[in-house]
Order: structure tokens, then sequence, then C-alpha cells
């Protein structure tokens, strides 16, 4: 059984899990955390092309699973970790935004997410909202005040998403990342800096 955090020349360092580590947010926040000296499993869909551009990085661990297979991470690899990082979505551009079955898996795999996460001991799960999932605004958005009212598929299953990461996690939850965000000011939020 791997522990969740442990000594590194002195610092407590903590296991982070990151679904979606090749894409756009997964990967820049996997350069954040290892560049803040924290430790990182990556899970990337088996065969993915872009676990190349993961595998320059150090001190990252790699596990290839798809993500209908996030039970594993802790069923077969036994992984502890203290985070889990939620950013895996399939149909995000293109037409793939408004196809239902796509979609709908998408709400499916946040719901393994947070029953891997539970099972690893994550003591927090963090998700990638979108905009989408406010449909038009015209005015500045902000979770806590602006109604959700999606107009696509794909802004739905966000929305869907978060309210069932809610209810599972008996919290609340809140978006790595959006206006005003970087990766950088949100690690700081969920670490609590």
């Amino acid at each position: 059984m791997k522990d969740v955090c442990f000594k590194n020349a002195g610092r407590i360092m903590c296991k982070n899990i990151i679904t979606g580590a090749t894409g756009f947010i997964g990967y820049a926040l996997c350069q954040e955390l290892l560049e803040n000296d924290e430790y990182v499993i990556a899970v990337v869909r088996p065969g993915s092309k872009n676990k190349k551009k993961l595998e320059k990085l150090q001190g990252l661990e790699i596990v290839e699973l798809e993500l209908s297979e996030l039970e594993l991470l802790h069923k077969e690899y036994q992984i502890k970790a203290d985070c889990f990082y939620h950013m895996a979505w399939n149909g995000s551009s293109g037409k793939e935004r408004e196809d239902f079955r796509i979609q709908r898996s998408n709400i499916a795999y946040m719901g393994k997410a947070i029953e891997a996460a539970k099972s690893c001991g994550c003591s927090k799960i963090v998700g990638a909202g979108s905009q989408a999932e406010y449909g038009v605004c015209r005015e500045e958005t902000r979770e806590d005040v602006t109604p959700l009212s999606p107009f696509m598929m794909y802004g739905a299953a966000k929305a869907a998403a978060y309210q069932l990461g809610k209810i599972l996690q008996g919290k609340s939850t809140f978006h790595l990342y959006g206006q005003g965000y970087t990766v950088s000011t949100a690690w700081e939020k969920i670490r609590g800096h």
C-alpha cells in the first residue's frame, strides 16, 4: 500500500491523481504540482498519443486506464492519494459537444471518479467546469450567484456532473478554472494557501 503523504528532504509531499493529464488543464496542473514538489499520478487512456509529453516530466507516475476503469486505481494499483483532480472529459469540442451518448458517459465518469477518489482515500476531488454550464451571459459569471442555464449537451453534462459531485461528496465543491484563475491560483485555493 502506498502512503498518501510522505517526507522528502524534510518536506511533506502529498500524492495527487489527475485524470485527463494530457489535456490543456490537466497537463498544466501536472506541471504546477510538480513545480511545487507534489507527487503526481497521471491517469491516461491506454495508447494515448499524448502520453509522450508526460514522460518528459520528472516525478510523475503514469497509469494507463480507461475512464470506465477508475476503480482499478485502488483495486489493482492500490494507490492512496490526498487529492483527485478529474480533468478528463470526452467531447469537449466540435460536434461531440452535442452528442448525447458521449456527454451522458461523462456524467457517469464523474461518478466513477468520485468513487475512485473515495477508495483511494482522497480528502478532496476537483473537477473542471465550463462557461457552457451558464449559457449565454451578458454580465460577469460567478458560480456562487449565476444560475445554471446551459443550451447545449456539453454544458448540461458539465452542470449535471457538478451537481452529482456535490451530492456524492456530501459537501460543497468548486470549479478549478475560470475567469481570473490560473492553474496557480486554483491550486492555492485547493490547498488553502
